[in-house]
């Protein structure tokens, strides 16, 4: 079973509610164009993006819902293709460096970015963007891939460091959350 497969398990059987939200994927060339607009030059990178946007599209934001509802990584959820292109349409990618998009959020202002950029020490890792904590100048590694987010998560609901109660929303036992955050990732900066 990949990665992608046992999400999917894991979302069903954990947190159904959420689940249903996800939208179907959409073309692989209207990811790829979404992506390519957005700056991502790299080949490998954005065979990450196509992988995990085959998936599914994310969830998109409801205006009449708190996000939390939504929530299922403990930083939000996965950002549709559509919010992604408006993201950069209205001048998003004059506030992050070249090459890094946004994946994860909770249309707050807190997203987790994927750096594409080959040149970058962080290139593939997952960076944390909060403008409520300007203090991450300007961002901070979080994960140290897709696949290890991902992992993170999943072990997470498995050792039921994430509940999902629906109507409330995810759960999160902190503490946990850190160990195991750090025990997968132990590349990135934000679980030191």
């Amino acid at each position: 079973m990949n990665i992608y497969e046992k999400l999917d398990e894991t979302l069903k059987h954990k947190a159904r509610f959420t689940y249903i939200k996800l939208q179907d994927p959409k073309q692989e060339s209207d990811i790829i164009q979404t992506f390519v607009s957005a700056g991502v030059e790299d080949k490998f990178a954005l065979s990450l993006l196509v992988e995990m946007y085959s998936w599914k599209d994310g969830i998109e934001y409801q205006s009449n819902e708190h996000t939390n509802l939504y929530n299922y990584s403990g930083r939000g959820v996965l950002l549709p293709l559509r919010f992604i292109k408006s993201l950069y349409d209205s001048g998003g990618k004059d506030y992050w460096e070249h090459g890094v998009v946004p994946i994860i959020g909770n249309y707050k202002g807190e997203y987790l970015f994927l750096d594409t950029n080959i040149e970058s020490d962080t290139y593939t890792m997952i960076l944390l963007y909060s403008k409520s904590a300007m203090s991450l100048s300007p961002m901070l590694t979080y994960y140290d891939s897709i696949e290890s987010m991902l992992e993170t998560n999943i072990k997470c609901f498995e050792e039921k460091i994430f509940n999902y109660v629906d109507g409330v929303g995810l759960i999160v036992d902190v503490e946990r959350m850190f160990e195991i955050s750090k025990e997968i990732n132990p590349k990135s900066e934000f679980w030191e």
